[in-house]
Protein backbone atom coordinates (compact mmCIF):
# COMPACT_ATOMS: atom_id res chain seq x y z
CA UNK A 1 0.00 0.00 0.00
CA UNK A 2 2.59 2.47 0.52
CA UNK A 3 4.67 1.62 -2.55
CA UNK A 4 2.12 0.96 -5.45
CA UNK A 5 -1.13 1.98 -6.60
CA UNK A 6 -3.91 -0.16 -5.48
CA UNK A 7 -6.66 -0.94 -7.57
CA UNK A 8 -10.04 0.96 -6.18
CA UNK A 9 -12.31 -2.83 -6.12
CA UNK A 10 -9.21 -4.25 -3.62
CA UNK A 11 -9.53 -1.08 -1.29
CA UNK A 12 -13.20 -1.74 -1.60
CA UNK A 13 -13.04 -5.14 -0.45
CA UNK A 14 -10.94 -4.16 2.32
CA UNK A 15 -13.45 -1.61 3.84
CA UNK A 16 -15.87 -4.40 3.44
CA UNK A 17 -14.10 -6.51 5.77
CA UNK A 18 -13.11 -3.94 8.06
CA UNK A 19 -17.10 -3.06 8.03
CA UNK A 20 -17.44 -7.04 8.92
CA UNK A 21 -15.48 -6.83 11.73
CA UNK A 22 -16.20 -3.84 13.35
CA UNK A 23 -20.22 -4.76 13.15
CA UNK A 24 -19.46 -9.09 13.76
CA UNK A 25 -20.25 -10.06 10.33
CA UNK A 26 -20.05 -13.62 9.53
CA UNK A 27 -20.26 -15.60 5.67
CA UNK A 28 -23.68 -16.75 7.32
CA UNK A 29 -25.13 -13.69 8.87
CA UNK A 30 -24.95 -10.04 8.28
CA UNK A 31 -25.18 -8.02 11.47
CA UNK A 32 -27.19 -4.45 11.00
CA UNK A 33 -24.62 -1.37 11.00
CA UNK A 34 -25.89 0.69 13.12
CA UNK A 35 -23.80 3.60 12.17
CA UNK A 36 -22.71 4.77 8.56
CA UNK A 37 -19.40 3.75 7.31
CA UNK A 38 -18.97 7.76 6.56
CA UNK A 39 -19.48 8.25 10.50
CA UNK A 40 -17.21 5.21 11.79
CA UNK A 41 -14.32 7.10 9.44
CA UNK A 42 -14.47 10.60 10.96
CA UNK A 43 -11.44 11.34 13.16
CA UNK A 44 -12.75 10.83 16.50
CA UNK A 45 -12.67 14.31 17.97
CA UNK A 46 -15.77 14.87 15.11
CA UNK A 47 -17.82 11.70 16.83
CA UNK A 48 -15.92 9.31 14.89
CA UNK A 49 -14.11 6.51 15.06
CA UNK A 50 -10.86 7.10 13.34
CA UNK A 51 -11.17 4.58 10.63
CA UNK A 52 -8.84 5.03 7.85
CA UNK A 53 -9.99 4.39 4.02
CA UNK A 54 -7.36 2.32 2.47
CA UNK A 55 -7.62 4.15 -0.82
CA UNK A 56 -7.34 7.27 0.60
CA UNK A 57 -4.47 6.15 2.55
CA UNK A 58 -2.81 4.62 -0.21
CA UNK A 59 -2.78 8.05 -1.50
CA UNK A 60 -1.53 9.64 1.16
CA UNK A 61 1.37 6.97 0.97
CA UNK A 62 2.09 8.21 -2.93
CA UNK A 63 1.85 12.18 -1.79
CA UNK A 64 4.34 10.88 1.00
CA UNK A 65 6.70 9.75 -1.45
CA UNK A 66 6.72 12.61 -3.36
CA UNK A 67 6.98 14.70 -0.95
CA UNK A 68 10.22 12.97 0.59
CA UNK A 69 11.55 13.16 -2.89
CA UNK A 70 11.21 16.66 -3.04
CA UNK A 71 12.45 17.28 0.33
CA UNK A 72 14.90 14.72 0.62
CA UNK A 73 17.21 14.63 -2.15
CA UNK A 74 20.04 13.78 -0.57
CA UNK A 75 18.55 10.19 0.34
CA UNK A 76 19.86 7.24 -2.47
CA UNK A 77 16.19 6.31 -2.87
CA UNK A 78 15.44 9.69 -3.78
CA UNK A 79 18.79 9.97 -5.99
CA UNK A 80 17.93 6.89 -7.86
CA UNK A 81 14.29 7.54 -8.74
CA UNK A 82 15.41 11.28 -9.99
CA UNK A 83 18.38 9.92 -11.61
CA UNK A 84 16.43 7.10 -13.54
CA UNK A 85 12.84 9.36 -14.32
CA UNK A 86 13.84 12.67 -13.36
CA UNK A 87 14.70 13.51 -17.40
CA UNK A 88 16.38 16.51 -16.50
CA UNK A 89 13.28 17.86 -15.03
CA UNK A 90 13.01 20.03 -11.93
CA UNK A 91 10.48 17.81 -10.20
CA UNK A 92 8.57 20.88 -8.57
CA UNK A 93 7.42 21.51 -11.55
CA UNK A 94 7.45 18.78 -14.22
CA UNK A 95 6.77 15.21 -14.37
CA UNK A 96 5.71 12.38 -16.54
CA UNK A 97 6.35 9.22 -17.13
CA UNK A 98 6.39 6.55 -20.05
CA UNK A 99 4.65 3.13 -20.90
CA UNK A 100 8.00 1.83 -20.10
CA UNK A 101 8.47 3.37 -16.74
CA UNK A 102 7.83 1.45 -13.70
CA UNK A 103 4.24 0.98 -11.60
CA UNK A 104 5.43 3.00 -8.60
CA UNK A 105 6.49 5.75 -10.79
CA UNK A 106 3.42 5.78 -12.67
CA UNK A 107 1.35 5.89 -9.36
CA UNK A 108 3.53 8.67 -8.06
CA UNK A 109 2.66 10.86 -11.92
CA UNK A 110 -0.92 10.11 -11.60
CA UNK A 111 -1.35 11.50 -8.04
CA UNK A 112 1.04 14.22 -8.96
CA UNK A 113 -1.77 16.85 -9.80
CA UNK A 114 -3.82 16.07 -6.45
CA UNK A 115 -0.66 16.36 -4.39
CA UNK A 116 0.24 19.76 -6.19
CA UNK A 117 -3.07 21.50 -5.14
CA UNK A 118 -2.12 21.39 -1.69
CA UNK A 119 1.40 22.49 -1.96
CA UNK A 120 1.88 25.97 -0.70
CA UNK A 121 5.50 28.25 -1.72
CA UNK A 122 7.33 29.96 0.53
CA UNK A 123 9.64 32.70 -1.50
CA UNK A 124 13.31 32.20 -1.49
CA UNK A 125 14.96 33.95 -4.40
CA UNK A 126 11.87 33.26 -6.65
CA UNK A 127 13.76 31.01 -9.49
CA UNK A 128 11.71 27.91 -8.71
CA UNK A 129 7.74 29.16 -8.17
CA UNK A 130 5.84 30.13 -11.22
CA UNK A 131 4.05 33.15 -10.87
CA UNK A 132 1.30 32.48 -12.53
CA UNK A 133 0.47 28.28 -11.47
CA UNK A 134 1.69 27.85 -8.01
CA UNK A 135 0.50 28.56 -4.69
CA UNK A 136 2.84 31.71 -3.05
CA UNK A 137 -0.19 34.07 -2.09
CA UNK A 138 -1.33 34.29 1.32
CA UNK A 139 -4.86 33.04 0.16
CA UNK A 140 -3.29 29.77 -0.96
CA UNK A 141 -4.57 30.12 -4.40
CA UNK A 142 -2.94 30.56 -7.75
CA UNK A 143 -3.15 33.62 -9.53
CA UNK A 144 -3.75 32.21 -12.75
CA UNK A 145 -7.43 32.72 -12.51
CA UNK A 146 -7.42 36.17 -11.35
CA UNK A 147 -5.46 37.00 -14.71
CA UNK A 148 -6.68 40.37 -16.25
CA UNK A 149 -5.51 39.28 -19.43
CA UNK A 150 -6.79 36.22 -21.57
CA UNK A 151 -3.78 35.24 -22.19
CA UNK A 152 -0.01 35.10 -19.75
CA UNK A 153 2.76 33.32 -19.98
CA UNK A 154 2.85 31.24 -17.43
CA UNK A 155 6.16 29.41 -17.79
CA UNK A 156 7.72 32.73 -15.45
CA UNK A 157 8.76 32.87 -12.27
CA UNK A 158 7.98 34.64 -9.57
CA UNK A 159 11.99 36.38 -9.82
CA UNK A 160 10.57 37.30 -13.07
CA UNK A 161 7.65 39.77 -11.91
CA UNK A 162 11.15 41.88 -10.87
CA UNK A 163 12.61 45.00 -12.27
CA UNK A 164 16.15 45.94 -12.70
CA UNK A 165 16.51 47.55 -9.38
CA UNK A 166 15.15 44.34 -7.72
CA UNK A 167 11.42 45.52 -6.65
CA UNK A 168 8.47 44.77 -7.69
CA UNK A 169 7.58 44.96 -11.49
CA UNK A 170 4.86 47.30 -11.16
CA UNK A 171 3.84 47.97 -14.66
CA UNK A 172 3.64 43.79 -15.12
CA UNK A 173 1.93 43.32 -12.09
CA UNK A 174 -1.29 46.21 -13.02
CA UNK A 175 -1.53 44.50 -16.31
CA UNK A 176 -2.02 41.66 -15.43
CA UNK A 177 -3.84 41.47 -12.19
CA UNK A 178 -6.79 43.20 -10.12
CA UNK A 179 -5.82 46.25 -8.28
CA UNK A 180 -6.32 44.22 -4.80
CA UNK A 181 -3.76 41.62 -5.60
CA UNK A 182 -1.93 44.20 -6.90
CA UNK A 183 -1.72 45.86 -3.86
CA UNK A 184 -1.53 42.40 -1.62
CA UNK A 185 1.65 41.37 -3.55
CA UNK A 186 3.52 44.75 -3.29
CA UNK A 187 2.89 44.17 0.52
CA UNK A 188 5.26 41.14 0.08
CA UNK A 189 9.07 41.04 0.65
CA UNK A 190 10.64 40.55 -2.51
CA UNK A 191 12.44 37.67 -3.61
CA UNK A 192 16.20 37.71 -3.16
CA UNK A 193 19.73 35.52 -3.60
CA UNK A 194 20.93 35.87 0.11
CA UNK A 195 17.15 34.03 1.06
CA UNK A 196 18.31 31.00 -0.65
CA UNK A 197 16.18 28.66 -2.99
CA UNK A 198 12.36 28.50 -2.68
CA UNK A 199 10.73 25.64 -0.38
CA UNK A 200 7.68 24.20 -0.58
CA UNK A 201 5.25 23.86 2.42
CA UNK A 202 1.71 21.49 3.23
CA UNK A 203 -1.30 23.41 3.01
CA UNK A 204 -3.74 23.55 5.65
CA UNK A 205 -1.39 22.78 8.43
CA UNK A 206 0.41 25.10 11.16
CA UNK A 207 3.85 23.58 10.60
CA UNK A 208 3.63 23.69 6.96
CA UNK A 209 4.81 20.01 7.40
CA UNK A 210 3.48 16.66 5.18
CA UNK A 211 2.53 13.63 8.15
CA UNK A 212 0.45 10.33 7.58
Amino acid sequence: MQYAKIPKTICDEIEKLQRGFLWGDSDQRRKAHLVSWDVCCLPKMHGGLGFKRPHHMNEAFLMKMIWNLIKQLDKLWCRVLYSKYGRNNDLNNNISSQPYDSPLWKAIVGIWNDFKRHVIWQIGDGRSTNFWLDKWVSSNTSLFSSANQLYVDTTISVRNALNTSGEWDLNFLIDNLPVDIVNHILALPTSSDFDGPDTVGWGGTSTLQFTV
